[in-house]
């Protein structure tokens, strides 16, 4: 059984705002044929004060983000592979913004008062993707089939979208 591990840390110019991403991923061997590989990436950004008009500030923001796939190689031809994943996409866990808003009239001068409201940018549910593929060679040609299903897609609840693809390439 072999084991490879890799880590990166994501370095953005943003990474000058207190934002970031940690990101490692792990590959384990469990036969001549199979492997587990598993990724895991925080995110997280620091608070902000935009120079907008209605927005005072936005808070600390933090998005994990996993993933969980199986490959296969070799398993019914020499070169061939079928994969599985399990990943929902980066998505915001917590934040909140400081919105100022007009929250009353002031009838004797024409004027709109302002007022801090604060309001959850998180959205409505976690997208939950489950992809599989398979791919093989029929003489020079290459092949690959893949089909992907997602729960709540683009993080909106009740939703469902599949994606079905087939390719066929040849070298030159």
């Amino acid at each position: 059984m072999t084991h490879k591990t890799a880590c990166a840390i994501v370095a953005t110019a943003l990474c000058l705002s207190g934002s970031g991403a940690w990101a490692t991923a792990a590959e384990e061997a469990a036969d001549s044929h199979w492997s587990v590989r598993t990724v895991f990436m925080p995110a997280l950004s620091g608070v902000t004060a935009p120079r907008a008009h209605m927005t005072n500030e936005i808070g600390l923001v933090t998005a994990p983000r996993f993933a969980i796939g199986l490959s296969g190689v070799n398993l019914l031809h020499d070169g061939d592979a079928l994969t599985f994943a399990i990943a929902p996409p980066l998505r915001a866990e917590s934040v909140t913004a400081a919105l100022m808003p007009g929250i009353a009239r002031d009838w004797t001068t024409a004027t709109i008062i302002m007022g801090e409201k604060h309001a959850s940018l998180l959205p409505m549910a976690r997208e939950f993707d489950v992809e599989t593929g398979y791919r093989f060679s029929m003489g020079a040609w290459s092949a690959q089939a893949n089909v992907a299903y997602a729960v709540d897609p683009d993080h909106l609840r009740g939703g469902n979208a599949m994606l079905t693809l087939f390719s066929l390439t040849r070298m030159f």
